[in-house]
């Protein structure tokens, strides 16, 4: 039990000094222009960050790859995942339930259909 507690603490303890350091700073500097337009390419490189995981885990999950060529695209694509995805997207949109329930119900669905 005392390994876990020491494997988490020295887990997380870098990120909140860290975080709590950063916050200090931001908090002082608030009204300089120069932190603010940090702070904004900072926005921009997150959004990119996200885009490109995003991007990452559809290629792999629809084709299985992380890059395919466009003339092997539709050959490659994996119909059940499409399905799977299309479905629980438009369950989203449409009745905005739960998303872990959508999640649980698209890897029952994946286990039923691979199987």
């Amino acid at each position: 039990m005392a390994g876990a507690v020491a494997a988490t603490v020295g887990c997380v303890l870098c990120g909140i000094v860290i975080c709590l350091l950063l916050h200090r700073f931001f908090q002082r500097h608030q009204s300089s222009i120069y932190v603010f337009e940090v702070l904004n390419g900072l926005k921009s490189t997150s959004l990119g960050l996200i885009v490109s995981a995003a991007a990452t885990i559809v290629l792999t999950a629809l084709w299985g790859a992380q890059s395919v060529p466009i003339s092997d695209a539709f050959s490659l694509l994996n119909g059940t995942a499409l399905a799977i995805f299309s479905v629980a997207l438009l369950v989203l949109r449409r009745w905005k339930p739960n998303p872990m329930l959508v999640m649980l119900a698209s890897g029952v669905a994946g286990l039923l259909l691979y199987s």
